[in-house]
Order: C-alpha cells, then sequence, then structure tokens
C-alpha cells in the first residue's frame, strides 16, 4: 500500500481490516497472495466474518471495502 496522508485512525482502521481479513483466511487455510484470490475464496471470508465473529453486514462490508 502506498503511503498517503492518512489520518491515524484511518491507518489504524485499515490495519484491523486486513488483520481480521488475514486472520479468516489462515484459518480457512486460503493463501494469502492476492493473485490467487477469487470469487469462492471472497465467499468465505464473508461467512468466517458473519457466522464466527458474528459481525454485522456493514461490518463485513467494510472489512471488504478495505482489501481493493
Amino acid at each position: 500500500m502506498v503511503t498517503r496522508n492518512l489520518s491515524f485512525h484511518t491507518k489504524r482502521w485499515y490495519k484491523e481490516n486486513k488483520a481480521v481479513v488475514k486472520r479468516a483466511l489462515l484459518d480457512q487455510g486460503h493463501p494469502l497472495s492476492p493473485t490467487e484470490a477469487n470469487e469462492s475464496i471472497l465467499k468465505d471470508v464473508v461467512f468466517y466474518c458473519t457466522e464466527k465473529l458474528k459481525n454485522n453486514p456493514t461490518t463485513v462490508n467494510h472489512r471488504i471495502r478495505a482489501m481493493k
């Protein structure tokens, strides 16, 4: 990620969301490489966040948006 003039809180938000997605990928045995990401892996991450972490749909959407 290119360093931009982002506030401390924005950087912390991105870091937190990336950590949750990374944990979801590792717990499910998926590769961490963005080039290997596909639709089924993304669906698994969404399912992990909603079922295991009990995140609201808005929170799940924020986590996905942080990965774009």
